[in-house]
């Protein structure tokens, strides 16, 4: 039974680290970082098979690409998917509920209780089938001000009861405990005027997110029949929807169905982790298959043992006894052990994957293999009895590596072994996603200002030859790196993925265009050199507007998912949507820095408002990794983010809170600050009254007045628009005069056209081309010429069209003209669009189209976009 491990993303600018293991019968990834599902897409890898995703910690480092990824392996035919991870994994599943759901994929999640493991005596495998089993080390960081190790963690935390969710009450929580009080199953009590899902506790409180969870996806077999029966209900026929987002919609059965019961929508139980584990991370030790030795076909005939059984049975390690015709005895009896007949068997080999993100968690992870008897077998001196550990995966944080007893540890076990490492400091810093970093690098030729080359570094800081008293196979974590455990060869770049980098050649000497495109990009340069010679500046030109993803419903290699950058000088900066993947993009545009002090974080500082425009996963989901990261901003922000959205999106980043510090609510006024849509709409009066205090409707409008002035702007309108969800546009006016629409996703909007009035940009999604209509209609979207007509009868001065279906790869196909004179353009991700440049930027895309045209065909495996709900 052959099989690998492999490198599908690394520690980089926009990916984290994960690792996929692959037998004939399935596959088994660790981790999914932002980016996991685009960087499989890059790589050509097929995700067939997979059966099981292991995280190593919950939130956004290690988690942030799980949403994406689940729903793509949804849509990708596969049935039946075993999430595992530890402590917070039951709520960091069921907080995607608003936004994640896949009737055909059946989830069964497994939550790794680390008070559990660090009680046990002896450790149990975590997970076990036929290929793997996989053992977890819970690692928890020793507090900084104590000088014991580990241990008194480990202690403290087992002198104490633990339920099985670290579940607590607490003074913060306003919402009365009666879970305790009521003895009936949750089943039976969720139909109850009084239950409040807020007030579960322990076990209820795991239970529920259970439930949410299998409303998510089919649910397991063996639960089934009891979530279909009595937990999963159809919602009452008299509920009603907003008209906004329902009229001349497609029919109810066209849209995504949703399993639904009493109270899904209500915020979950209050997560909190126990004391001193909130950082803590579960390592992995995954043991492959014990082989069976060779059987010796060629002596088995000579001993005249026949075909079938007896030699299945000898294979399988039984002792047979058959007859044989003797010359000289005649008819016999013989005796034979399988050990005369197969080879020894062979040692199973082993891969771990060790997350350190701190110094201070090296000590829980050095006292696991010093004090538990089964982890020792590990090392090198019990190396060649039970295990051959083959290759160990670091996934390390900041000046772990270089730690003396962090050295200590990886000289404890074999030579042999394979160190495969992860560290920012250690590593080179290549472009992911070659393909559209290639075509960047050529559109540079073009114009440099406009289509910046992606900030990269071909060599490390440090190089990890330059660390000493490493082991000897220490070798940097790079994307396909193969290692072959059976049969067995040292880790190397897989052949099969040979030439998918073609940006690290070409950035490395001068850039050679044929012929056709060179004089292409000459033509270009000097019609867009007469037009803006023409051209009598404008109010509002000085304004930056930075596409970050233009595609819709999901990456592919030239186009990341929805967000767009608004950069006003001497103010501060907007996020238009925040899909997965925003942070990679502004970082790879305007470069990582290892203090949090420059480059994006100086960008990241700036950003004042990110307006969230609905809950569909491709407009959202990189906004918890965003605000995770300004968390580490050097030194911290002095002043707000607003972020504004739907209840539902603010419920769920609500809910991540408690997982990870997002900074949502901080005390001081400089973190998060959430702003409900419906609250600042044109027609405000229609705000429908909330319980939940972070709904007020008054604390809204006073967060978006103060919001509106640190940006400069009169005003910030949310438009409701028409998609298959509740949508809202916005319009940004400033107290300058200039004016941007942004459409979000929507069919043409009467309402959008009326609010956006003579804007200066229009920023209108042109998701389908206009043969594709009836498609548009389906999906509650726009062809381009339906957004040039809602261009046109707004009067807008420039149009810019993103959004595009992933049917069209490169370039759609277009129109640059429009009934009102207006300056139409296409968008592209990382392109840096001056609004007083949009005339130039029309005048290139001849030049765009020919060196699209002059790339290789490449079509996007695995990903049907016509079976997404987006």
């Amino acid at each position: 039974m052959d099989w690998s491990a492999a490198v599908v993303t690394t520690a980089s600018s926009d990916t984290e680290p994960s690792i996929v293991v692959t037998f004939d019968s399935a596959k088994y990834i660790f981790n999914a970082g932002e980016n996991t599902t685009r960087a499989w897409l890059e790589s050509k890898r097929n995700w067939r098979k997979s059966r099981c995703i292991f995280l190593t910690s919950v939130g956004t480092q290690r988690g942030s690409g799980l949403p994406g990824l689940l729903m793509s392996l949804a849509d990708s035919s596969i049935a039946k998917l075993t999430l595992t991870g530890p402590t917070g994994m039951l709520h960091f599943l069921a907080q995607m509920r608003a936004y994640v759901w896949r009737e055909q994929l059946e989830v069964s999640p497994v939550e790794v209780d680390l008070s559990n493991l660090l009680a046990a005596a002896e450790p149990q495998p975590v997970y076990k089938d036929e290929n793997i089993t996989l053992y977890g080390i819970p690692l928890v960081p020793q507090l900084p001000t104590c000088s014991d190790t580990a241990e008194t963690l480990v202690n403290d935390n087992n002198k104490r009861k633990r339920s099985p969710s670290p579940d607590t009450a607490s003074k913060r929580n306003a919402v009365k405990v009666t879970s305790n009080s009521d003895n009936r199953p949750l089943e039976s009590r969720i139909y109850s005027d009084e239950f409040d899902p807020r007030s579960l506790l322990g076990e209820d409180a795991q239970r529920w997110r259970e439930m949410n969870i299998y409303t998510m996806f089919s649910p397991p077999k063996q639960v089934s029949a009891v979530k279909k029966g009595k937990i999963i209900a159809k919602p009452p026929k008299s509920s009603t929807s907003n008209s906004a987002e329902t009229d001349s919609l497609p029919p109810d059965s066209e849209q995504p169905r949703t399993h639904s019961f009493p109270h899904k929508q209500t915020q979950l139980p209050t997560f909190r982790h126990i004391p001193g584990q909130e950082k803590s991370t579960l390592c992995y030790v995954c043991i492959g298959p014990k082989q069976r030795g060779k059987f010796d076909a060629k002596k088995a005939a000579e001993m005249g043992i026949p075909r079938g059984p007896l030699r299945a049975n000898l294979a399988r390690g039984q002792t047979v006894v058959y007859t044989v015709n003797d010359p000289e005895l005649g008819v016999i009896e013989r005796t034979v052990r399988p050990e005369e007949l197969v080879g020894p068997s062979e040692i199973p080999k082993v891969i771990m994957v060790f997350d350190v993100p701190t110094q201070a968690h090296i000590p829980s992870l050095a006292s696991a293999f010093e004090e538990s008897t089964f982890y020792k077998q590990f090392l090198a001196a019990e190396h060649a009895n039970e295990y051959t550990v083959h290759s160990i995966y670091h996934l390390c944080g900041q000046a772990v590596l270089e730690d003396t007893r962090y050295k200590a540890l990886l000289a404890k076990f074999h030579p042999d072994v394979n160190h495969v490492v992860a560290s920012r400091e250690h590593i080179p810093d290549l472009v992911t996603f070659a393909s559209s970093g290639f075509h960047q690098l050529r559109l540079n030729q073009l114009d440099p200002e406009m289509f910046p080359i992606p900030r990269h570094n071909l060599v490390p800081i440090k190089p990890l030859s330059d660390v000493p008293g490493l082991p000897k196979n220490v070798i940097p974590m790079t994307v396909n790196l193969l290692s072959s455990l059976r049969p067995s060869a040292p880790p190397e770049q897989d052949r099969i993925f040979k030439g998918v980098d073609r940006f690290t050649p070409a950035v490395q000497k001068p850039v050679v265009l044929i012929a056709e495109t060179k004089e292409r990009y000459e033509q270009a340069q000097e019609k867009a050199q007469a037009v803006m010679a023409s051209r009598t500046p404008k109010l509002g030109d000085d304004i930056v507007v930075t596409p970050l993803g233009t595609g819709s419903s999901l990456p592919t290699r030239y186009r990341n998912v929805s967000s767009t950058l608004i950069q006003i000088p001497g103010k501060g900066s907007l996020l238009l949507d925040a899909g997965e993947g925003t942070w990679g993009q502004l970082t790879r545009l305007f470069g990582d820095d290892a203090d949090y002090s420059v480059g994006v974080w100086e960008v990241l500082r700036d950003i004042r408002c990110i307006f969230l425009s609905h809950v569909h996963g491709d407009h959202h989901i990189g906004v918890a990794k965003l605000l995770a990261m300004r968390k580490k901003l050097n030194p911290p922000p002095t002043e707000p983010l607003y972020v504004i959205g739907t209840r539902r999106i603010i419920l769920y980043l609500r809910e991540y809170q408690q997982i990870e510090d997002l900074g949502i609510d901080n005390e001081d006024g400089t973190g998060v600050i959430t702003i409900q849509s419906d609250a600042i709409t044109s027609r405000r009066g229609g705000y429908r009254p909330s319980a939940e205090p972070w709904l007020d409707y008054t604390t809204s409008l006073s967060s978006h007045e103060n919001m509106c002035r640190s940006l400069g702007l009169h005003d910030l309108i949310a438009v409701p628009v028409r998609h298959r969800t509740r949508c809202f546009g916005a319009v940004l006016q400033h107290t300058d005069g200039w004016s941007i629409t942004f459409s979000a996703d929507t069919m043409p909007a009467d309402m959008l056209v009326d609010e956006g009035m003579d804007s200066t940009l229009l920023i209108h999604e042109a998701t389908m081309e206009d043969q594709d209509i009836e498609l548009a209609v389906k999906k509650a979207h726009s062809t381009m010429g339906q957004a040039l007509n809602v261009g046109q009868r707004m009067r807008a001065e420039n149009i810019l069209l993103t959004h595009f279906s992933a049917r069209y790869p490169k370039v759609p196909n277009h129109t640059t003209s429009s009934d009102n004179d207006a300056v139409v353009a296409l968008a592209f991700d990382l392109c840096r669009i001056r609004i007083g440049d949009m005339a130039k930027l029309r005048a290139y895309l001849p030049a765009i189209k020919q060196a699209s045209d002059e790339l290789p065909e490449e079509d996007d495996d695995g990903v049907d976009e016509a079976h997404t709900v987006w």
